[in-house]
């Protein structure tokens, strides 16, 4: 009796622990290409923006509804994150990559060329605007400036300083 009390609790803990219950597959499309292996990007010099705090809940919960494949709850929330600060490069960048999901290739060309703008020009956010910029050239048949933007991912990668 007491092991059937304890078995499904445990259970419980494990698929709490672990996330099995209920979650949504990780989507696989176009801005799930753009954005890479963000742990083998992590190498490099990495620079983050200070951020208001409702601008971070925002665009978490964008993340999640474009988990759940639901675009338009996506960029109804994204909207609004950069209406509370229309300069920052990472909501830029997460808008275009919502227009990759909706094959929106011009809008995500002109968000991800505005996010490296006003971005740091090195680390996972650089490379991400490359990879949108060159999939979203490919998708509009420029695949001339689509390898010019897959060459420029390199250029993303800077070796911090070594410490002494």
């Amino acid at each position: 009796m007491i092991t059937v009390r304890i078995l499904p609790l445990w259970l419980l803990c494990v698929g709490a622990l672990f996330g099995c219950a209920g979650q949504p597959p990780a989507p696989s499309g176009p801005a799930q290409q753009v954005r890479g292996n963000d742990s083998a990007e992590a190498a490099g010099l990495q620079v983050f923006t200070l951020r208001d705090p409702m601008v971070i809940e925002l665009s978490e919960a964008a993340l999640r509804a474009e988990q759940a494949r639901d675009w338009s709850q996506a960029a109804q929330l994204l909207n609004r994150a950069l209406q509370l600060a229309p300069d920052d490069p990472g909501l830029l960048q997460q808008r275009a990559e919502l227009h990759l999901e909706q094959s929106q290739w011009a809008e995500a060309l002109s968000l991800a060329a505005q996010s490296y703008d006003l971005g740091p020009k090195v680390g996972a956010l650089c490379q991400r605007n490359w990879r949108t910029k060159a999939l979203a050239h490919s998708r509009l048949s420029d695949e001339a400036a689509a390898r010019q933007a897959q060459r420029q991912l390199e250029a993303c990668v800077v070796r911090p300083p070594e410490r002494f």
